[in-house]
């Protein structure tokens, strides 16, 4: 195989990443975006990525125990949610579909969508401040700045692990999961940011 793991899984997706993008750009900082919309949401995200890390824990456990407790993203979700005066509600609510990871190179496809999302949420955060006119210190924006200073440095951690448990007979099966997955996400932010969904 010429080139990393992340090229070619970048290239599968290329079309769903821009697709995801511009609903982003639309929805969630485009007019009409509420602080209603907003919680809805992370209220639907953490439905969804209660479930996902659950079997994602026991998809990588094996190979790589702990690492998702690590990257968890759901005390992120818990203090934005918190912080907008809303519930978390329980974790099988709307779009906790079901996942089933049938190998360790699908599994990661997956979690190539979801760590990447954290490059991008370093330039949604602050916008997202503004637009909603979020105090500086009030919270609220905790997921989409997921890892802060050291968001670089667990991307290229996650880079590597790409290319240490991605063989090329799992490549195809990776790009079908992270296509999967950005569907997904793209349906949680359709759902939640429509204009009835306020």
């Amino acid at each position: 195989m010429g080139g990393s793991v992340r090229d070619f899984l970048r290239n599968a997706t290329h079309a769903a990443h821009l697709r995801l993008d511009e609903m982003v750009g639309q929805r969630l900082l485009g007019p009409g975006f509420t602080q209603s919309n907003y919680l809805k949401l992370l209220i639907n995200l953490h439905a969804f990525i209660a479930r996902w890390e659950l079997e994602m824990e026991r998809a990588l456990a094996s190979v790589l125990p702990g690492f998702v407790a690590e990257r968890s993203k759901l005390p992120m979700l818990r203090a934005d949610i918190a912080a907008m005066h809303g519930q978390q509600g329980p974790t099988h609510a709307t779009h906790a579909p079901v996942i089933g990871w049938t190998d360790i190179s699908s599994a990661l496809g997956s979690m190539y969508v979801i760590e990447g999302s954290t490059l991008g949420g370093q330039i949604i955060a602050p916008r997202l401040r503004e637009k909603l006119k979020l105090a500086q210190n009030s919270g609220g924006t905790e997921y989409f700045q997921s890892y802060g200073p050291m968001v670089t440095r667990r991307w290229r951690e996650f880079v590597s692990v790409l290319d240490r448990l991605i063989a090329p007979q799992g490549l195809n099966s990776a790009a079908e999961n992270a296509l999967w997955t950005f569907n997904t996400i793209g349906a949680i932010f359709t759902n939640s940011l429509s204009p009835e969904a306020s």
